[in-house]
């Protein structure tokens, strides 16, 4: 029985020399290219490691942009319940002095406050 009625014909042969075919598969295997079976688990031991540290890498990179994100939400409310109290302080002070400019004794001193409330957004 030759190698050509063993092997599916979609493989195919390689002539090894002399007339001794071999299959396609064991290309690899003839020739001053051979590796043995242990190179090429070290070398599929190695894209495993690769595979690993590429994947442990890209969840690292992910936890920290998860990370940022939350520090900018944070942010941006600090920034708006600061502008909020800053506003509130802001009327606070004008309507103090609407007070003090009704309860002026003088008209120049009335004249330099404000009369009423000025709105703010």
């Amino acid at each position: 029985m030759s190698d050509q009625t063993v092997i599916p014909h979609f493989i195919g042969s390689v002539d090894k020399g002399g007339g001794e075919r071999l299959p396609s598969v064991l290309k690899a295997f003839s020739g001053p290219e051979r590796r043995s079976v242990d190179s090429y688990e070290r070398e599929l031991a190695q894209y495993r490691f690769m595979e690993i540290r590429l994947r442990d890498a890209l969840a690292e990179s992910g936890a920290r942009l998860r990370q940022q994100d939350e520090l900018i939400r944070k942010q941006e409310l600090l920034s708006r319940e600061s502008d909020h109290r800053l506003m509130n302080d802001l009327q606070m002070t004008i309507s103090l002095l609407s007070l003090q400019s009704r309860s002026a004794q003088t008209a120049e001193a009335a004249a330099q406050l404000p009369s009423r409330p000025i709105a703010f957004p």
